[in-house]
């Protein structure tokens, strides 16, 4: 790629794999900081590569990192590259310690963020609990959204935009912020168990186990994920990054770069996982779903 731009490759430095000891600290810089004698290590390179690591991940298991945007994915042996992956526009991330994260990203919690912002704006009660608990006490259908929606990306409205699309479905958007917040987290649900069956279709070997969440500080955990799916959930750790950045400091590979990659060793715990059973309202939401999402993928990138 370098090449065929024309950009010389000495502007750049060797790439080494995650937990290699690139040597000490500069002089300048350890009499500035007073760490004398403290070593350099290439961690993941990413604080979503570094939380990965850090994460008690097991073969197999599939995981979303998410906060303001959200990525569903899983951890390969080497790159995907076929035509099918690219058409739905499904990345290839190197991790630490040689695996691949092989991720989608979807929307995230961008769309309840800015319905918040307004509720505010407009005097509305919106707290992060409101939106995270009230959900939650919701019995029944609010309704449901294509998260990967353009619109979605930066309107004047958020609110706006939820109901425009709803609309178009012959929905409509309930008021209170609870509900709304519910249509947009049962819709995130939804969303990635859709990206997690295209990564069983696309990867050598399913991710049948229980995929692992990562969760950001003071964002609101999807409930019920697994609700949507039967699939089991772990809640994972709320701050993944350190762990992992910390996993490749004390690696093997950093006393040397060509020593083996080290089992994993993470810490980090997640809650009990939890394995709701498919139940026929869930089944019809989930069909609901299905054609809703249809609209927006069909003959088009997923």
């Amino acid at each position: 790629m370098l090449e065929r731009l024309g950009i010389p490759r000495a502007l750049f430095g060797e790439v080494v794999p995650s937990g290699t000891r690139l040597g000490p600290l500069l002089a300048g810089v350890a009499a500035d900081t007073g760490l004398n004698g403290v070593g350099v290590v290439v961690p993941a390179a990413h604080d979503t590569g570094s939380a990965v690591a850090g994460a008690p991940l097991r073969p197999g298991w599939a995981y979303i990192s998410s906060g303001t945007w959200s990525l569903a994915a899983s951890n390969e042996q080497g790159a995907l590259v076929n035509e099918e992956v690219a058409r739905h526009n499904f990345t290839n991330e190197g991790g630490a310690f040689g695996t691949t994260r092989f991720l989608k990203n979807v929307m995230g919690l961008w769309i309840l963020e800015s319905c918040r912002r307004e509720w505010l704006e407009r005097g509305a009660s919106a707290t992060m609990t409101t939106c995270s608990a009230g959900p939650g006490a919701i019995e029944g259908d609010t309704g449901l959204i294509f998260p990967d929606d353009a619109r979605f990306l930066h309107p004047p409205s958020m609110l706006a935009a939820i109901a425009d699309q709803m609309a178009e479905s012959g929905q409509t958007m309930p008021a209170a912020p609870p509900a709304v917040a519910k249509v947009i987290l049962d819709s995130l649900a939804h969303r990635y168990a859709s990206v997690f069956s295209t990564i069983e279709r696309l990867t050598p070997r399913p991710s049948t186990h229980p995929d692992h969440r990562r969760r950001e500080p003071e964002r609101v955990p999807e409930p019920g994920n697994g609700d949507r799916d039967g699939e089991a959930v772990l809640a994972g750790p709320v701050e993944a990054t350190p762990s992992g950045t910390r996993r490749c400091r004390r690696s093997r590979r950093a006393a040397s770069p060509r020593s083996p990659t080290p089992a994993h060793t993470s810490r980090a715990t997640c809650g009990r996982p939890r394995s709701p059973e498919p139940t026929a309202a869930s089944a019809r939401a989930a069909l609901r779903y299905a054609a809703i999402e249809a609209r927006f993928t069909e003959g088009r990138t997923p």
